[in-house]
């Protein structure tokens, strides 16, 4: 069987300044790194001025939306493309963030009778905005200090989840000790996802989609960095495996 290709999205940098050179996409070696010891191959997607190409898209198996500092139509686009062509997507930190966003537009199109299209993903979102409706929230001494490698517990706290999420099944467990470094929290999701974790003051720290045929799941925390978290990067790659 040939190995899945995992789409990762990048980190933008652009137009940030006037030195051409600073225009940058980033890729952060923990990402990949995990896609690779389970058996996957990271495929480091690409923009043209942060613009996305279909055919990126269709070269993946699946997709890894991951952490960051701002939302990205680009995001969006790959979600629409994930859900509809039933390709698997895990989003991480502001990965998950964004599907909630996502999730919220799309729930509001479905009540207007709106086709669930990227184009009108995007001008729903930019009315929104134009409204002053924040989809996040900040959240004040979420974590304690800027993670390094000889830091990582003091930056942890506890999460459990919901017992009806395939966070349950992956994990063999109910509870979880995670690395985090959010200072936002979801503010809406739409009906058609559902909270899969919480930490001790009920900030969600998991969202999935309601429909079992999808593999749509955001996590908070960030499981890249620790060898305990290889069962969500399998079940990632697995889930794609189901589907070629």
């Amino acid at each position: 069987m040939k190995k899945i290709k995992v789409g990762i999205l990048p980190t933008s940098h652009l137009f940030e300044n006037d030195d051409p050179y600073q225009d940058q996409y980033s890729f952060i070696n923990g990402y990949s790194k995990k896609i690779s010891e389970n058996g996957g191959v990271p495929v480091g997607i690409l923009l043209n001025d942060n613009e996305l190409d279909y055919a990126s898209l269709e070269m993946c198996d699946a997709f890894l939306l991951c952490g960051g500092n701002k939302i990205q139509p680009y995001a969006f686009k790959t979600i629409n493309y994930a859900i509809k062509q039933n390709k698997p997507l895990l989003g991480i930190c502001l990965g998950m963030q964004t599907i909630g966003v996502y999730s919220y537009l799309e729930n509001k199109l479905i009540k207007k009778e709106l086709p669930l299209e990227y184009e009108n993903i995007i001008k729903e979102y930019e009315e929104i905005k134009q409204q002053k409706i924040y989809f996040l929230e900040h959240i004040e001494n979420h974590y304690k200090s800027d993670v390094t490698r000889n830091n990582y517990e003091q930056n942890k706290h506890n999460i459990t989840f919901n017992k009806q999420s395939i966070l349950n099944d992956i994990y063999k467990s109910n509870k979880l000790s995670v690395l985090s470094m959010h200072s936002y929290k979801i503010a809406k999701l739409g009906d058609n996802v559902m909270i899969g974790a919480t930490d001790d003051n009920k900030i969600t720290e998991s969202i999935e989609y309601k429909n079992k045929d999808l593999f749509i799941l955001g996590v908070q925390w960030h499981p890249e960095l620790e060898d305990e978290h290889n069962t969500l990067f399998a079940k990632l790659i697995n889930e794609a495996k189901k589907r070629l």
